[in-house]
């Protein structure tokens, strides 16, 4: 299997989050913020690839985002592990979240993505 280069990876964040959009417009929050965190996943995917890093699980990718001192001064490095969280807590705990906010985190992911993209230019 051929590696996914880091274009990719922010191709498909992107996509993601253009979907989430579309699920917080049709009234589906819950489903629109699984896929906010999945186009932050990919987005930080990419991130660690530019770096030459290339972990497999969720939390890894997560967890390590921070590592790098030039990630933290130009993005949120806590909002992906927050989404993880809120993701988890719509798939295993049913919780819901309002429209409204949900809508909040599709802009903060868009500009997370945004920047991602700007930093691997």
């Amino acid at each position: 299997m051929s590696q996914i280069s880091t274009y990719e990876w922010l191709d498909s964040a992107s996509r993601r989050l253009g979907d989430a959009r579309l699920l917080v417009a049709h009234d589906r929050p819950e489903t629109a913020l699984s896929n906010v965190y999945f186009a932050l996943f990919y987005a930080c995917k990419a991130l660690l690839l530019h770096k030459d890093h290339d972990y497999k699980t969720h939390s890894s990718v997560i967890g390590n985002i921070g590592r790098f001192s030039s990630y933290r001064t130009r993005l949120d490095t806590g909002l992906p592990a927050q989404l993880q969280t809120e993701r988890a807590r719509c798939d295993y705990e049913l919780v819901s979240y309002p429209r409204a906010y949900v809508e909040r985190r599709v802009r903060e992911a868009q500009s997370f993505i945004e920047a991602s993209q700007a930093i691997v230019q």
